[in-house]
């Protein structure tokens, strides 16, 4: 892909969007002493330069009692079942993350498990149906884990979010789990489409928001995902 040349504003908008995904337009126009039109028109066109990819949530699932293992997988060359195996990934309800990479692994994943136990029959579960092209594999449990900021864009120092611990037994409801699932897809949907879509009033969508913010389990973790593959020249292809 063609490499997008950023600008100042570009980048300072990037920045604060890393910090937190789910502030409005006004916010970041009185944050950057800029209209809300220029800061709206940059955010359009960074999303149609693909450079903003996605806005997500980030979940601490420790704080529910899950833990998570990390799988790194080297495949054999085989385009089409590569491609089914990662369509399989995504659809399992207990896949964290995935990405396709280069060098001595070409995949690694990451689910959600109780115990080992458990973690080794949804693995199991899993290769079990692409063996034919699993050549070997290496996994790590995920203790303490630091996100660290995208502070290089504004040339500021680093700045991080804490993600592990020790698994906890916090309560979490329905409402609770669709609003962190929706969170999840889009960190930027509004309280009044949250819900719309859960059949509960704004105020209790942002009272919810609020407790899994002060719980732990969303934290300072509202992210935008930007596309570093094509317009920073790193490492690896994000699928999820």
């Amino acid at each position: 892909m063609e490499k997008v040349n950023l600008d100042t504003t570009d980048k300072k908008i990037l920045y604060e969007l890393d910090r937190n995904s789910r502030q409005s337009i006004a916010d970041l126009s009185r944050k950057l002493r800029l209209g809300r039109d220029r800061v709206a028109y940059r955010m359009r066109r960074l999303q149609d330069e693909h450079v903003l990819r996605k806005f997500t949530t980030t979940v601490n699932p420790y704080k529910f009692g899950l833990i998570v293992y990390k799988t790194y997988l080297r495949l054999r060359t085989n385009r089409a079942r590569i491609e089914k195996f990662v369509a399989a990934l995504k659809k399992h309800p207990r896949t964290y993350w995935i990405v396709e990479c280069s060098g001595k692994w070409d995949l690694m994943f990451a689910t959600f498990a109780k115990t080992p136990h458990e973690f080794d029959t949804i693995q199991n579960d899993i290769l079990s149906h692409f063996n034919d092209i699993v050549l070997a594999f290496s996994v790590y449990t995920l203790i303490d884990v630091w996100f660290f900021r995208k502070h290089y864009l504004v040339g500021l120092g680093t700045d991080h979010f804490f993600f592990g611990g020790k698994p906890e037994g916090l309560a979490l409801d329905e409402i609770d789990f669709n609003i962190l699932k929706l969170l999840s897809d889009n960190s930027r949907v509004s309280l009044r489409e949250l819900s719309e879509t859960l059949s509960i009033t704004q105020a209790i969508a942002a009272y919810r928001i609020e407790k899994l913010e002060r719980q732990g389990i969303i934290g300072r973790s509202v992210t935008a995902k930007l596309n570093l593959n094509s317009k920073f020249a790193t490492m690896s292809n994000i699928v999820r």
